[in-house]
C-alpha cells in the first residue's frame, strides 16, 4: 500500500495471501481467482475490494474498522483474538463470522462490530473467544450468538440494530445491557432468549415499541433488569442451581397485552413491579423459590389470569401494595409458602 493502487492476482488453485504492510484502500484490488482463497490481514482499518475471496482472517492487528466495499460472493470471515478490538463491516449475503483465540492462553477481546452490507434474515455469530466489551450487529433481522467464553460484563452494551430476534448461548457468563439505536427505525427488537450454562446477569432492556418475549435461563444464577415495554406478552427467568430475578415489567407504559412472567429460583425468586407505571393487563403470573425467600413487589393490573406465588422451603415477602388487580371477572390468586 502507497501512493499507488495495490493489485494482488491468483488463479486457479487454493492460495494463501498474507499482507503485513498497509491498510488495503479503497482503490485497491485483491483478486485471487479460482479455488478455495485465503486472505489474511495484519494491518489494521482495511477497505477491502475483494474478487474470488472465499476466506478472511483479521489477525490480532488487524484492529480498527475493516470495510468490505464490495465482494462477488460470500465470505467467511475468522478474527484472531488477543485483547483486541475486533470489527469487520459490509458482509456480503450468506458471509460468515467466526472467533478464535489468537493463542490458547489469550485474554477476551474487547469491543465486537459485525455488520452486514445489506439486510440478512439470518446470520450466527460463532464465538470461540471472549468479549469483555460492547457487542454490536447491523443488518442481520435475526441474530444467534454462539458464545464460547465469556460475553460482556455487567456494564457492556448490546446492540442489535435491525433485528427482530436475538438468541444468544452461553457456555460461561453472558453479562450486559441490551440498549437501543440510536436510529429510532432499528429498534425492531421483539425476541430475545438467553441461555447460560453459567451465570446471565444482564441490565435493563427498554423497547417500549417491539419487544415482545424476554426469556433467560441459566445454570448458575439468572438476572434481569427492568424490562420496558407495553406490548410483552411471554417474560420468563429461571436458573437450574441457584436465585432468578427480574426487575420491574412494563415500567413507563402499561401493558397493552396479556403479559405472562415466570420466575424460577432453585434458591430465592424476586420479581419487581409488573405494570409499574400505571395498571395493565396481565396473563398468568408463576413465581417459585424453591429453597429460599420470594419477593415480589406491587403487581397491578386491569385483568389478568391466575397469579401463583409459591416457595417452597421459606417463606413469601410482597413488597408495597401487593396484588392490586380491577379484573371485574375475578382474578384466581395462589399463594404457598413452608414457613
Amino acid at each position: 500500500s502507497g501512493k499507488g493502487a495495490t493489485y494482488v492476482f491468483g488463479e486457479a488453485g487454493n492460495d494463501d495471501v498474507i499482507l503485513n504492510t498497509g491498510p488495503l484502500l479503497a482503490k485497491d484490488l485483491i483478486d485471487l481467482g479460482a479455488g478455495t482463497d485465503t486472505l489474511t490481514l495484519n494491518t489494521a482499518g482495511n477497505t477491502m475490494v475483494l474478487r474470488g475471496v472465499e476466506n478472511l482472517t483479521l489477525t490480532k492487528l488487524a484492529i480498527g474498522a475493516n470495510k468490505i466495499n464490495s465482494a462477488d460472493s460470500a465470505v467467511a470471515v475468522t478474527a484472531k483474538v488477543a485483547g483486541n478490538v475486533v470489527n469487520i463491516d459490509g458482509l456480503t449475503a450468506g458471509s460468515t463470522f467466526t472467533t478464535v483465540k489468537d493463542v490458547a492462553t489469550a485474554t477476551a477481546g474487547t469491543n465486537l462490530t459485525v455488520k452486514f452490507a445489506n439486510t440478512e434474515a439470518a446470520s450466527t455469530l460463532t464465538l470461540g473467544a471472549g468479549v469483555n466489551g460492547t457487542v454490536e450487529t447491523d443488518k442481520i433481522t435475526a441474530v444467534t450468538i454462539n458464545a464460547a467464553d465469556i460475553l460482556g460484563d455487567d456494564t457492556d452494551t448490546f446492540t442489535f440494530k435491525a433485528a427482530t430476534s436475538v438468541t444468544i448461548n452461553g457456555t460461561k457468563d453472558v453479562k450486559g445491557v441490551v440498549t437501543a439505536s440510536a436510529t429510532p427505525a432499528d429498534n425492531k427488537l421483539e425476541n430475545l432468549t438467553i441461555t447460560s450454562s453459567e451465570e446471565i446477569n444482564m441490565g435493563n432492556t427498554a423497547n417500549v415499541a417491539a419487544l415482545k418475549t424476554v426469556t433467560a435461563t441459566a445454570t448458575k444464577a439468572a438476572t434481569l433488569g427492568t424490562i420496558d415495554s407495553k406490548i410483552l406478552t411471554d417474560v420468563s427467568v429461571s436458573s437450574t442451581t441457584l436465585a432468578a430475578k427480574v426487575g420491574n415489567i412494563s415500567a413507563s407504559a402499561a401493558s397493552t397485552t396479556a403479559v405472562n412472567v415466570t420466575v424460577a429460583g432453585a434458591t430465592t425468586a424476586e420479581v419487581g413491579t409488573i405494570n409499574a407505571f400505571a395498571a395493565g393487563k396481565l396473563g398468568d403470573v408463576n413465581v417459585t423459590a424453591t429453597k429460599g425467600l420470594l419477593t415480589a413487589d406491587a403487581i397491578k393490573a386491569t385483568e389478568a389470569g391466575t397469579i401463583n406465588l409459591t416457595s417452597t422451603a421459606d417463606s413469601i415477602k410482597l413488597l408495597n401494595t401487593g396484588i392490586v388487580a380491577a379484573d371485574t371477572t375475578g382474578i384466581t390468586e395462589n399463594m404457598a409458602a413452608a414457613k
